[in-house]
């Protein structure tokens, strides 16, 4: 018990004397890194996308951004997004249930199925802390689940201009031979 008591110590010594070591010579060097800096590149959000194009998205009656698929594949060609969500600035959400998710999907996207959200909330109310957007979408135009999602989001205190609805959904993503993922994760 003594000898793991001292290693453990030495390892926080090392640790600790090595952390001062690099901060001083950040600190010392004429360009060091600024630490309080973010350096990641931020992603093209779709504010900026609808504000760049002459044929906006709409705000539907509850106020959330309903947007196109051209307006859609932007964001998922910036350069800033990564298919893994924990490594980007957007997510995509599938309102959809298990067997259309699994049978394809956005790359990245995530499930969150409304008539099950208890199960699905805990684990992506965390991950939409971390983005700046949430892009929604389901089956396609006719479909509401992505707005109920949504409406189950603005409910958990995720702020509405951090959401937007894609009206076209997979129907129009699936259409335009864009990139699709299948499975369950």
């Amino acid at each position: 018990m003594r000898a793991a008591k001292k290693a453990v110590l030495e390892a926080l010594a090392l640790v600790l004397v090595g952390s001062a070591v690099g901060l001083a010579g950040n600190a010392a060097r004429a360009r060091g890194l600024d630490l309080l800096t973010n350096y990641r590149p931020p992603a093209k959000t779709l504010d900026i996308i609808v504000a760049e194009e002459s044929d906006s998205g709409e705000v539907n009656e509850y106020g959330l951004l309903e947007v196109t698929l051209e307006q859609v594949s932007c964001c998922f060609q910036d350069p800033a997004y990564n298919p893994n969500p924990a490594d980007s600035h957007i997510l995509f959400i599938d309102a959809r249930n298990d067997a259309h998710y699994a049978e394809g999907h956005i790359p990245g996207a995530v499930q969150v199925d409304h008539y099950y959200k208890d199960e699905y909330l805990p684990e992506i109310l965390p991950l939409i802390e971390t983005v700046d957007e949430v892009i929604l979408y389901c089956t396609g135009p006719e479909c509401d689940d992505s707005l109920l999602v949504g409406l189950d989001l603005i409910d958990e205190g995720v702020p509405l201009d951090k959401i937007v609805l894609f009206k076209g959904g997979w129907e129009a993503w699936a259409e335009a031979n864009m990139p699709i993922a299948t499975g369950m994760k």
